[in-house]
């Protein structure tokens, strides 16, 4: 600190020269809490910022990669089945916020707007369906678009579909969870398409527990 000058103390080295040759012992303590006060500002660490989730190359992070294949595992993956189709882009089952609202189970109303705001931010387009999701069932992600887009059959697609993913006979999709500001409750909507009139979603309240993610509530959305 050589040279510096605080509250009219000369900092040289590491002795502290005061400028008054007979100073007054208050107003000496005076100065020497104000020389201290300072110091201990100058010393403080800035508060660092939360850090972010880590998201991974797919764009998920940790909660939602979780939230997912708990959904996979308990939800739409079938014991009888050898694996579960996955559509490869996510989808909301088209829930928004107005239709959401309807469906979300009453909770603190502060946590239910984040999750509903938060759910319609990140569905609010299309994106890759995660290939990062740890469920511990076999998930075959596929371009089902693909099968059913172009115009023809409806039916003969279907048998498409069939032969190519046999023995399974559906497939599902699955939206971005929407968390509240604590990511303690989320919400994920499912769909699951057997065909051209049969098909079920589901919206999925979960909440997070000292263990992890649990399933708190299914809400049906529509059935075909």
């Amino acid at each position: 600190m050589e040279g510096r000058n605080l509250a009219g103390y000369q900092f040289v080295g590491c002795s502290c020269v005061s400028p008054f040759p007979n100073p007054d012992p208050r107003e000496m303590m005076r100065r020497a809490i104000v020389v201290l006060t300072l110091l201990a500002a100058a010393c403080t660490p800035a508060p660092r910022p939360s850090p972010a989730p880590v998201r991974s190359a797919a764009g998920a992070d940790a909660d939602e990669l979780a939230v997912m294949a708990l959904v996979v595992d308990s939800v739409l993956a079938q014991p009888d089945q050898p694996f579960l189709v996955m559509a490869d882009s996510t989808s909301s089952s088209h829930l928004d916020a107005e239709q959401l609202a309807n469906f979300v189970p009453a909770m603190d109303a502060t946590a239910r707007a984040q999750i509903i705001a938060d759910f319609g931010a990140r569905n609010a387009t299309p994106s890759p369906t995660p290939t990062a999701i740890p469920a511990t069932s076999v998930i075959r992600i596929s371009n089902i678009s693909r099968i059913f887009a172009a115009e023809g059959d409806f039916g003969a697609k279907w048998e498409t579909f069939f032969t190519r993913f046999a023995p399974v006979r559906a497939y599902s999709t699955l939206s971005h969870p929407g968390f509240d500001a604590a990511r303690r409750n989320a919400v994920i909507a499912t769909g699951t398409v057997c065909g051209g009139r049969c098909g079920q979603g589901r919206l999925i309240v979960l909440r997070k527990m000292e263990t992890g993610w649990t399933i708190a509530q299914r809400v049906d959305t529509w059935i075909s």
